[in-house]
């Protein structure tokens, strides 16, 4: 049986078509991260060492592409994600719970000055910035005209505007060991 080079071939292209958005995503992820002065240092250094190095290029291509497929966003909706058309929508069901946003917004500002109210969108799920104010107002969290980031200066949330953490429950085992005695939990 004669076999086509195109048939064996026949995924590539669904392969290669979801490196695209991957490598965006991926990209997007790494500036996040570290900022766009450091990505750009690192590249740079990469196109100035890839001559001298020229067998790493290939395993570095290879790990990206590796990278920027696992992180392609899929092209199906989530289970948890697929709503009826027919269902009631819950009024209250607009926006995460006003207790969780602190948390949330604590969580994107980080080691930061502040979050922008872009920056906030993904995090709380808000389809825009509209929405993202209605859920601070929720929270009762101030929203300032300019706030300084990493990514940039505009509306958003000031860290000293963020009320600090719930306390954690009281009812949370605490295991105290005398001295000389075993911490195990089979003390029987």
């Amino acid at each position: 049986m004669i076999v086509r080079l195109a048939d064996r071939l026949r995924g590539l292209p669904d392969l290669l078509a979801r490196l695209g958005p991957g490598s965006r995503v991926l990209l997007l992820r790494i500036v996040a991260r570290f900022g766009w002065k450091v990505t750009g240092a690192v590249l740079a250094a990469a196109l100035y060492a890839a001559p001298r190095y020229r067998q790493w290029i290939v395993w570095v291509l290879l790990g990206w592409c590796a990278a920027a497929w696992s992180h392609a966003p899929s092209d199906e909706p989530a289970e948890d994600h697929i709503e009826d058309a027919d269902a009631p929508v819950e009024e209250g069901s607009a926006g995460p719970d006003p207790a969780d946003v602190a948390d949330v917004v604590r969580d994107v500002i980080g080691t930061g000055r502040g979050a922008l109210l872009t920056g906030l969108r993904g995090p709380l799920g808000a389809a825009d910035t509209r929405a993202v104010r209605e859920c601070l107002d929720a929270a009762g969290i101030p929203v300032r005209p300019g706030v300084r980031t990493s990514g940039g200066n505009g509306p958003g949330v000031h860290r000293d505007d963020v009320p600090t953490p719930r306390p954690a429950p009281a009812d949370t085992p605490v295991g105290v060991v005398a001295a000389g005695e075993v911490a195990d939990a089979h003390n029987g």
